[in-house]
């Protein structure tokens, strides 16, 4: 059983033990820990233990018992006129809209379905993932689950975005379709969710396209698309609510830029070693786009490609786990290799 810590006052839950075959733990957290700890296993469900005292030393001892669980069996479908089963849906427990830490997560199998454990009175929500497709959570916080039951599910009848990536004519795999607004919207986890180009360049996207405000007071609320993957440079697209006027969109297709240079190299420790959670962009001299390149690999190196010409700066930045490393901007001019 997996055991996470969400300290007062953060969003982030933090893993701090993992149970053995005796069902015994040790759980790491700061000195003066208070907060919440949870406890996760696929097909189990635990109570969340609240910790209101501060841990000032290592002798809490805790006990947790699982509760009479309630079987929900999931079955999840494509939705629309001739739904079929879908696979792998990650399935997530939450203790409520917030979703601050998942309790336990399962996956459909080929028939679309799964079998999944909550506890009794569950008054939760149950979210629903998969890449390239869009769900609306399940809450249960005004009929909380008292029996088994059965749930059907079906992906939100949204308009989906395709298209393929590409370089000198032959398709590019693996390629992660990023995006970013212009616009506030209410959810963005909700807004849009992509696939990866597959080993023939195809990619697909299902928009919320109703979050993208119409036009207003001389602006254009814009959803920008690009691909992105270390070595290749695309050009962004932008998608309007006008974009959406016919229902989805097909035929988005983006091509590398053949002239563009990579600017490569490795993040690394003051004292050694590789940092492997560095995002890179790049912002030209004279533009406030911010573009985003690529995220570091597990040995920390990194390729970025730059328009032929660039003049302009690298941006890195690392992730919150790795606080206490910084790294300047990288300036070029007019890199012509």
């Amino acid at each position: 059983v997996a055991v996470l810590s969400l300290a007062t006052g953060t969003s982030l839950a933090d893993g701090c033990g993992t149970s053995d075959s005796s069902g015994d733990f040790t759980c790491l957290v700061p000195q003066n820990f208070t907060g919440t700890l949870y406890f996760s296993k696929n097909g189990h469900a635990f109570p969340n233990t609240q910790i209101s005292t501060p841990v000032t030393n290592d002798n809490l001892v805790l006990s947790v018992q699982e509760p009479v669980l309630r079987q929900l069996a999931i079955t999840v479908s494509s939705g629309g006129a001739s739904p079929v089963p879908m696979s792998g849906v990650t399935v997530c427990r939450y203790d409520s809209a917030a979703k601050s830490a998942a309790l336990g997560c399962g996956a459909t199998d080929s028939n679309g379905q799964l079998t999944y454990g909550v506890p009794e009175n569950f008054s939760g929500v149950l979210a629903f993932y998969k890449t390239g497709w869009l769900f609306a959570d399940k809450n249960y916080s005004q009929t909380p689950v008292t029996a088994n039951a059965t749930v059907s599910v079906a992906a939100r009848d949204v308009p989906r975005v395709t298209g393929s990536v590409s370089s000198n004519g032959s398709p590019v795999q693996g390629a992660r379709v990023d995006w970013s607004p212009n616009f506030s919207a209410s959810n963005f986890s909700s807004l849009i969710s992509c696939t990866d180009s597959d080993s023939s360049g195809a990619y697909a996207c299902a928009v919320d396209a109703a979050q993208i405000p119409a036009p207003a007071n001389n602006q254009t609320p814009k959803l920008k698309i690009n691909p992105v993957l270390g070595g290749y440079l695309f050009t962004p697209v932008d998608l309007t609510a006008a974009s959406f006027s016919g229902g989805s969109v097909s035929n988005l297709n983006f091509t590398a830029d053949p002239t563009a240079k990579v600017l490569s190299g490795q993040l690394q420790a003051l004292l050694g070693g590789s940092l492997t959670y560095g995002s890179i962009s790049f912002t030209a001299d004279g533009s406030r786009s911010l573009e985003k390149c690529e995220n570091t690999t597990s040995t920390g190196q990194f390729a970025c490609a730059v328009p032929n010409g660039f003049t302009g700066k690298l941006l890195i930045d690392v992730s919150a786990s790795q606080a206490g490393y910084a790294f300047p901007d990288q300036i070029f001019s007019n890199v012509a290799a």
